[in-house]
């Protein structure tokens, strides 16, 4: 029988709390002011791949220390190195929405052994790791505990990613690469058209991970690729119609 759970760990309340209000934020401004919107964006990236590397490498630090170590190189990296910054995260951003519309596309086949995982519910699964009621208080412990429901997650994935048809895989494939080269193109030579675009998916993405990995439970919307989709591309219409609409300071100092 399971151990009855506690709630997730505070890395992962952080996380999400961070990506929501982070991804509310982009939505409302993130496109009109570079220096905030590149900085929201850093600060959620960062953070993430802070507590990745952690994890990873079995640092001897408490996980919060990573999450906001990452989060400050992030922030200062974006700010310093603005196209560049912008370019990666419409690549990765692009290439992410493009993989959520074959997955969509996907779950429609019947031939199908197993649905694909909607890509703002697999984020919010991959950080939202959730604790035993007996979890050690001892810090290596416990983390040790997280890195292994991470190392999980991950094996979850790599069976997901098994189960996908050859033909799916391909379009996946394609629509990474597609996505990431249009994205780290349209972001380096176009900043100041392509920021609202890149704000407002982000912010999309931000909000609705964090509120599946704050509220959602086993059974829901969130399971549903069009579902999850709609939602995505909904939210960021709207983020970026409210950015179009209310024009604000669109370009950086000397840039």
């Amino acid at each position: 029988m399971d151990q009855p759970l506690t709630g997730i760990a505070l890395e992962s309340e952080i996380w999400l709390i961070l990506a929501g209000v982070s991804g509310a934020m982009l939505l409302l401004i993130g496109g009109r002011i570079i220096n905030l919107g590149l900085l929201l964006g850093g600060l959620a990236a960062g953070s993430l791949a802070g507590w990745l590397i952690w994890l990873t490498l079995e640092l001897p630090m408490p996980g919060w220390v990573a999450l906001g170590l990452g989060a400050l190189v992030a922030l200062v990296l974006s700010l310093i190195l603005v196209r560049l910054a912008a370019a990666v995260l419409f690549g990765v951003i692009l290439a992410s929405f493009l993989c959520g519309m074959v997955m969509t596309v996907a779950s429609f086949d019947g031939e199908l052994d197993q649905r694909p995982i909607p890509v703002p519910t697999m984020v919010a699964d991959l950080v939202s790791i959730e604790l035993p009621a007996d979890t050690p208080a001892d810090q290596a412990a416990a983390a040790e505990m997280i890195r292994a429901k991470i190392q999980a997650s991950w094996e979850d994935l790599k069976q997901v990613w098994a189960a996908v048809a050859a033909e799916y895989k391909l379009a996946l494939i394609i629509a990474s690469l597609s996505g990431l080269a249009l994205g780290l193109l349209i972001g380096a030579i176009a900043l100041q058209f392509s920021l609202p675009a890149i704000a407002s998916l982000w912010g999309g993405l931000l909000v609705l991970a964090s509120l599946i990995g704050l509220f959602g439970t086993n059974e829901g919307p969130w399971q549903s690729n069009l579902a999850m989709m709609t939602a995505w591309g909904v939210l960021s219409a709207v983020g970026w119609s409210i950015q179009r609409t209310k024009p604000g300071k669109s370009a950086v100092e000397g840039d």
